[in-house]
């Protein structure tokens, strides 16, 4: 008796619509389940029938939103679309009349906005992309396509009092599972709310440490500081080019009532007209995941009084004036606590442990970890020991990366994109040793250049976030990166190049440990053994000791016994002569204490 009246409503909505009398016929329908069904009834078969209803009152309320767009009341609806799309925010229909119903109420800004919200979520949760309906919407927008202001009695409906005096407020909602970075945020809130010239705040950091998300969290917690406005863009936009500064400049002016005729149609026309704007006027500018200084430099604010966050996979030296904050790996603790908030605290706390070292695995990535949650979340019986035995398993694969790390994957792939050919090879070719930490003049041997050029190379890298810097002028890669990049070494370079890599490398080794000891205590005749594979190494790349000193640092020597247990066709002579070199021969001095071992 229950579910009849719900199954009479659900086509009502679409025959009223065409007898033009839409808003009457959904409002009905929408009243037949305005408490919650089946209150108080429990059972299999009555949560089945509960979710369908559900399922009805939805269809209800968008065919009576939809209605309510078709007569022209796009302002009225904005705050209940809002509403249906923060408790169902995957749901595409809703997107598309929440863009529809803030394009025809002069929001263009945060139709866009709204628009990358979705991508994101669905990119992030689903790994897919928005259908054909919400790109054609964004698309149209973009372009300014005029039937999109509807019918003519909605385009001609006078415009309300509230409609005239919008204030946009377009920065995405923040994230329920914010942990830790309370130092850096606390930076980023100070930096925007500091006095004289504009505030300009840049956040960097390897792909998916959390740029965005920490800097929506400072956006909201500085709105009450810019009542002019909160004005937001991503700039990496949908498709593979980014969003070109000239189309934000378009959205973020008609956000302000800049349009039609008055809207400039050059470049440095709506740059200047953008600037006139915020003159005397408090605003904040979110400008997110910017890739390069010209797409941005027209956008920032050049007045006292407003601001700008950006973030971006790298600074941006050209831009003299943004204050960067790097986002560097959670700490354990922070680590520990997201796994908790994702997959549930009793679960984590039980197995703290195992949980910790699951947290070590991920390098204390914020994706990654949220990658570990999902995967103990959709594996409830698993133990959090075993979803870490498995992730290790995986992770110890030269050539294949495991399905739940697709996304990371193209995390990576997308910080790669700024680099160039040979930067990209260095990037693959250095995670193939099994090494700790990558020096200058090891990094020159295995990639058949010189020290000058392999520093350039590893501190492009380091600029890139894809290498961290370590002390003594070393570098290394977190876990997962080196992960990554090994397997593109394999799959992209091919055995060949990652085996003659390794060759290279050892033949660096094998002579320089030679002329350490050398160097200690000449050796009398020919070194046993046979010739250095390969033959000598050039000159650039040889160790000229002085008298009892060693050409890489001590603590090397397991990276190197490691190298060497992977070259597996090099001649059983050489590697005993290099193992006895380095085990007997070679005595490591005493240190100042060992060197932090990278996350």
């Amino acid at each position: 008796m229950v579910l009849a009246p719900a199954r009479r409503a659900g086509p009502r909505g679409p025959r009223a619509r065409r007898h033009r009398a839409p808003r009457q016929a959904a409002r009905r329908g929408a009243g037949l389940l305005d408490r919650p069904p089946l209150a108080g009834a429990h059972g299999w078969y009555v949560d089945q029938q509960r979710a369908e209803l559900d399922r009805f009152k939805l269809t209800i309320l968008e065919e009576r939103l939809a209605a309510d767009l078709d007569l022209g009341r796009h302002s009225e609806v904005i705050g209940e679309l809002t509403d249906a799309v923060s408790a169902d925010p995957l749901r595409e229909s809703l997107r598309e009349l929440l863009m529809l119903a803030l394009y025809r109420s002069g929001r263009q800004a945060e139709a866009l906005a709204a628009f990358d919200d979705v991508r994101r979520k669905l990119g992030d949760e689903l790994g897919i992309d928005p259908g054909p309906g919400l790109r054609t919407l964004h698309e149209r927008i973009l372009r300014a396509d005029p039937e999109l202001l509807g019918p003519p009695q909605a385009a001609a409906r006078p415009q309300s009092p509230a409609d005239a005096v919008l204030t946009p407020a377009s920065i995405p909602a923040a994230s329920a599972h914010f942990v830790g970075r309370t130092a850096e945020l606390g930076s980023i809130i100070d930096r925007l709310g500091g006095t004289g010239r504009a505030a300009i705040v840049g956040v960097t950091g390897l792909s998916g440490m959390g740029k965005t998300a920490i800097a929506i969290q400072a956006a909201h917690s500085v709105r009450s500081m810019f009542p002019d406005g909160q004005v937001y863009a991503d700039m990496r936009g949908s498709h593979s080019e980014p969003v070109d500064a000239y189309d934000v400049l378009g959205a973020f002016l008609s956000s302000y009532g800049v349009t039609g005729d008055r809207l400039p149609t050059t470049l440095h026309e709506r740059a200047a007209c953008w600037r006139s704007v915020l003159s005397g006027r408090k605003v904040l500018v979110f400008l997110d995941d910017a890739g390069d200084p010209e797409q941005v430099r027209h956008l920032l604010p050049a007045t006292q009084g407003s601001a700008a966050i950006l973030t971006s996979n790298r600074r941006m030296v050209e831009l003299p004036s943004v204050q960067w904050v790097n986002l560097t790996p959670l700490s354990p603790e922070e680590s520990l606590e997201l796994l908790a908030i994702e997959a549930g605290r009793e679960r984590v706390l039980r197995e703290r442990d195992a949980a910790i070292r699951l947290a070590a695995l991920c390098s204390h990535h914020p994706l990654a970890l949220r990658l570990a949650a999902a995967r103990m979340t959709t594996r409830p019986l698993w133990t959090v020991a075993q979803i870490e035995a498995v992730s290790r398993e995986e992770l110890r694969g030269l050539t294949h990366l495991g399905p739940d790390c697709t996304v990371l994957a193209r995390t990576f792939r997308r910080a790669m994109r700024s680099l160039t050919e040979e930067q990209a090879l260095a990037f693959r070719l250095a995670a193939v040793p099994d090494w700790t930490y990558l020096t200058v003049p090891a990094v020159a041997a295995l990639l058949n250049v010189t020290p000058p050029r392999a520093r350039a190379l590893l501190e492009a890298l380091t600029d890139a976030h894809l290498l961290e810097a370590a002390p003594s002028g070393r570098y290394f890669y977190l876990g997962i990166v080196k992960v990554y990049a090994r397997c593109t070494a394999w799959a992209d370079d091919g055995p060949d190049a990652c085996h003659a890599a390794l060759q290279r490398l050892v033949r660096f080794y094998l002579t320089n440990a030679e002329a350490a000891v050398r160097s200690a205590l000449p050796l009398q005749g020919p070194t046993p053994g046979g010739p250095t594979p390969g033959g000598a190494l050039p000159a650039t790349m040889t160790y000229t000791p002085a008298r009892g000193t060693r050409p890489w640092p001590a603590d090397s020597r397991s990276d190197i016994l490691a190298v060497l247990d992977q070259v597996d066709d090099l001649p059983e002579a050489t590697a005993r002569r290099l193992r006895g070199l380095i085990l007997r021969e070679w005595r490591p001095a005493k240190t100042h204490g060992p060197s932090p071992s990278p996350r």
